[in-house]
């Protein structure tokens, strides 16, 4: 549901983050979580394409002609959104800010990332050549 959560131990969910400056993320993945309280995390453009069950409405990047019904077999809810931000890496303050820390110029649709183990560097990488890639762009890596 693009969105970051933390299940607690009682069973409930926490919804740590679903968007970034007023615009719903795209499909967070691969978080990462810092000695300093933090969580780290990718958000490529994959949760909108038909194959990770839910593409964007008619008009979205991923659904760019309608031609995809977005809410055959779904929870309600799903298939109302447009891909609204581009491909970044986001970090959420322990007081739940969201922060853009490394953008879609730097490294498209990124898709991988870990500290070092000393947490002093963030790796980041690109997924390569996928649905929203131009060609050329693909493979980038960066350490910020």
């Amino acid at each position: 549901m693009r969105r970051v959560v933390r299940y607690e131990l009682d069973g409930s969910v926490t919804v740590l983050a679903d968007s970034y400056n007023g615009k719903r993320l795209n499909s967070p993945n691969d978080v990462v979580p810092h000695p300093d309280g933090s969580y780290w995390f990718t958000d490529p453009p994959y949760g909108g394409q038909l194959y990770e069950g839910a593409p964007d409405a008619a008009g979205g990047p991923s659904n760019a002609n309608g031609k995809l019904n977005p809410k055959l077999g779904q929870a309600p809810g799903v298939g109302l959104f447009k891909r609204e931000l581009p491909t970044n890496c986001y970090r959420i303050d322990p007081s739940g800010r969201v922060d853009l820390v490394v953008t879609e110029d730097q490294v498209p649709d990124p898709n991988g990332l870990c500290f070092s183990p000393d947490y002093k560097r963030l790796y980041v990488v690109s997924t390569g050549k996928g649905p929203a890639t131009p060609v050329g762009r693909q493979g980038r890596r960066l350490y910020v």
